[in-house]
């Protein structure tokens, strides 16, 4: 006698773990996996396979999306405001190109484009929660600074010009700490990009899986910046023409951080 197949009940709780999103044969983690500190330079790795896959196409996408972005910014008064609201919107067109480069073996130009067409209401409430968070930084940042000022001078009675001399050392260090703060904020909006580019997950979503993956991966984001940075020298130093390289390069790196804190597949693979 055979034995009696269970019965499913198709509205009931499911049965599996549910802890990852699954897109068609991806599955993508709820959680970022957190990882260690040198895989700030494996994202460069393999940014650096993606970009050779081909070279010609990222640097026009790359091109296209400096100029595009420059040519928006120059608009009077609102210029700067919608850059803000449409860079999620290239950036998560660039993961579309990085996802195909990376299983289709080579990324098409016209993906750069391709997030307005599916996914570019969620990426551009990313971009307004960026710019507003970014407001609110800046204006306790002025003021912050506004009152430090003041007080060093009512308290040491200084004149301006002795200001501006003794107040180099606090500028660097805030700025310094605007650096510290803002960094983290663009990876997580880049992150976020991606996860609502690729994966159709909602810009709160997105933003909060993103900040969530960004701060649980503190030092590997320090050692992938620190390497950004030497690379930036390096790219500047030949007339910025470095810049048509490490440009995609960046882009991709950011897929890659993507795919390493994120795809499930990944963390199979590891263990």
């Amino acid at each position: 006698m055979q034995p009696e197949t269970p019965q499913i009940n198709p509205y009931g709780a499911p049965q599996a773990p549910v802890g990852d999103y699954v897109t068609g044969d991806h599955a993508v983690l709820e959680r970022a996996r957190s990882v260690p500190a040198d895989h700030g330079v494996a994202w460069y790795r393999e940014a650096w396979r993606l970009f050779k896959l081909s070279p010609g196409v990222w640097i026009g996408i790359w091109v296209v999306f400096i100029v595009i972005l420059m040519a928006i910014s120059i608009i009077p008064l609102l210029g700067s405001l919608v850059v803000a609201v449409l860079t999620p919107i290239f950036v998560g067109g660039t993961m579309i190109a990085a996802r195909n480069a990376d299983r289709n073996n080579g990324a098409r130009f016209g993906d750069l484009f391709a997030a307005f067409s599916g996914r570019a209401g969620a990426l551009m409430l990313i971009g307004l929660l960026q710019l507003a968070l970014s407001l609110v930084f800046v204006v306790v940042f002025a003021l912050v600074v506004g009152f430090g000022g003041a007080m060093s001078m009512f308290m040491g009675d200084m004149s301006p010009e002795t200001m501006d001399t003794q107040a180099i050392v606090p500028m660097i260090v805030l700025g310094a700490l605007a650096a510290v703060i803002f960094i983290p904020i663009t990876n997580a909006v880049w992150l976020a990009s991606a996860l609502t580019a690729l994966e159709g997950a909602g810009a709160l979503d997105a933003l909060r899986r993103a900040f969530s993956a960004t701060f649980r991966n503190l030092l590997p984001l320090l050692v992938f910046v620190l390497v950004t940075l030497a690379l930036a020298v390096a790219a500047t130093i030949p007339l910025a023409l470095g810049w048509l390289v490490l440009g995609p390069v960046i882009l991709c790196a950011i897929y890659a951080q993507y795919q390493d804190l994120f795809d499930a597949a990944g963390e199979q693979a590891q263990g």
